[in-house]
Formats: structure tokens, C-alpha cells, sequence
């Protein structure tokens, strides 16, 4: 669970939208119970939602800065010159 002020620039957010990652590019506070996220989403279309304290069960923040990664995108490598089997996420 994330609250809104975990929400901030350059954040990677779970929740906004179903099944995907976004990106938060702004923040706007409303009192202190509701903000407006700007946001752009995995294709890079920018939209704007209002969250409610509500929503805070539903959101998930990854790390900031850097996008969060969906564990199911794991590469598994075979071996080959300088490197040993294993898996990698990228």
C-alpha cells in the first residue's frame, strides 16, 4: 500500500491503471485528502486522474526514478561466453 504522498515525480505507481505500470510527471494537491496525478503510461501517453485517500490500498509504488519491473519479465540465459547460466530481469 502506498499513500498519496508517496506519489511523486518520477515515481513508478501500480494501480493507476489495470495490469501496468505508470510514471508520475505531477502532483497536485487538493486540501489533504485528494491529489491530481499527471501521469504517462508503459506506451507514453500522458493522462490525469484524481485519487482520493481511498485508493491508497490499491497503489503500489516501485523504486523511484527508476521504472518498476514486472517479475514476469524474467530472462532466463543459457550460458555462452563470459556468462553463466542463471536468470536476469532486466
Amino acid at each position: 500500500m502506498a499513500r498519496l504522498e508517496d506519489l511523486t515525480r518520477g515515481a513508478a505507481v501500480k494501480g493507476i491503471l489495470p495490469d501496468c505500470l505508470v510514471t508520475v510527471i505531477d502532483v497536485k494537491w487538493y486540501g489533504s485528502a485528494a491529489i491530481e496525478l499527471t501521469y504517462k503510461d508503459p506506451a507514453g501517453k500522458p493522462s490525469v486522474v484524481l485519487l482520493y485517500r481511498d485508493r491508497e490500498p490499491t497503489l503500489e509504488i516501485g523504486e523511484a526514478g527508476r521504472p518498476a519491473v514486472d517479475p514476469r519479465m524474467t530472462i532466463h540465459h543459457s550460458g555462452g561466453p563470459g556468462r553463466q547460466g542463471g536468470s536476469s530481469t532486466f
